[in-house]
């Protein structure tokens, strides 16, 4: 989405085969990422650029949440660095993810706010809501604020026609 936006290529639209099924989704990926009015190299590079930043923005959490032996781990885990270089969603949804279980303590709207952006950039930010639940039986309020926070970013991340919460 945003690093697409950036790189400058706009999403062409899905070619007729590949939503009657007839092409593999791979095969439609492969010809946006080589047949692209932007080069190859720099779609690769603004979309691994995003996952970098998602990586900063967890050893951030990490640090104020986890303290330095949290932030150690973590910025020499070799899976994390493995995967946060790769120009998929599953950095931007860890970090969301751990970033809504931190705010949880602090404000269960902005907890709610940040897990709906969660669940915009991947689909098993679903389990977020019942986290919530089981971490606030004590604070109903709490629970409902971040239900509605995270219901208003989820409604606005899947609009009919949009794809995730980046604008076209």
């Amino acid at each position: 989405g945003a690093a697409l936006a950036a790189a400058g290529a706009g999403a062409p639209n899905p070619p007729v085969g590949l939503v009657s099924g007839r092409v593999e989704p791979h095969v439609f990926g492969q010809l946006f990422l080589f047949y692209n009015r932007v080069p190859p190299e720099t779609l690769l590079f603004w979309g691994r650029a995003a996952g970098l930043l998602f990586f900063a923005v967890l050893l951030i959490v990490l640090r104020l949440w986890g303290g330095v032996f949290a932030l150690a781990f973590a910025a020499f885990d070799p899976n994390l660095l493995a995967h946060f270089s790769l120009a998929t969603t599953d950095g931007g949804f860890t970090a969301l993810f751990i970033a809504a279980l931190a705010l949880w303590e602090v404000s269960p709207a902005a907890a709610g706010i940040v897990g709906g952006l969660a669940l915009g950039s991947k689909a098993t930010g679903m389990i977020l809501p019942l986290i919530f639940l089981f971490a606030g039986r004590a604070r109903m309020k709490s629970v409902l604020t971040a239900w509605s926070a995270f219901v208003a970013v989820a409604v606005l991340c899947f609009q009919p026609g949009r794809q995730g919460c980046c604008p076209p």
